[in-house]
């Protein structure tokens, strides 16, 4: 049976917040402006008070709801060039050296497609993560398609995705409090290994 590798992708196996840099990548301008726009949800957010997934839309809105699918997966192109080097160089080699054994390599992450499909690509892993909503037209509506990819929705999503008993070994690597959920269908689980 084979092998199943599951990767988170921000702080995990790249530098960073893919989605901060990702946004402050399309537009200075516009990314500045959600920080501004979404401190108070942020503060109501950490006291309980707000839902994270609210926040995040607010956030989602005012920086790609300008721009068309076809766009923001052009702008990824282009990031994922200009954002490549900040990859761990070690988890790089870790999922090169999968690639060339009997395994599944996933990446599960909270980001979306419009700038992780280009990293998936170069590391050959099927990507699992949250969907942006598009109106007929190919805008952004500013929703998600689905859920967020977060906390149990992670689980819940990688296991609708795939077989699980399909696999003898199953190999975690996370780095925040929610990727600690994965856990208990881990066969091992490492936390901040890569950084």
């Amino acid at each position: 049976m084979k092998k199943l590798v599951v990767l988170d992708f921000d702080g995990t196996i790249y530098r960073g917040d893919s989605l901060l840099d990702f946004a402050k990548f399309c537009s200075t301008k516009r990314y500045y402006k959600s920080l501004f726009a979404i401190i108070l949800p942020f503060i109501a957010c950490k006291m309980g008070l707000y839902s994270r997934d609210k926040m995040k839309l607010i956030f989602l809105r005012i920086n790609f709801s300008p721009y068309t699918k076809h766009l923001l997966f052009e702008k990824g192109q282009a990031f994922f060039k200009a954002h490549q080097n900040k990859l761990y160089t070690s988890a790089v080699a870790y999922i090169q050296a999968c690639n060339r054994t009997n395994t599944r390599l996933v990446i599960l992450s909270a980001s979306s497609e419009e700038w992780l499909k280009p990293f998936c690509e170069f590391l050959d892993c099927k990507l699992i993560s949250t969907r942006l909503h598009y109106t007929e037209e190919g805008n952004f509506s500013g929703h998600f398609e689905g859920e967020n990819c977060v906390g149990m929705q992670k689980l819940n999503t990688l296991e609708s995705e795939l077989v699980l008993s399909d696999y003898a070994e199953i190999i975690i690597f996370g780095n925040s409090k929610s990727d600690l959920l994965l856990k208990q269908i881990a066969t091992s689980y490492h936390h901040c290994y890569f950084s």
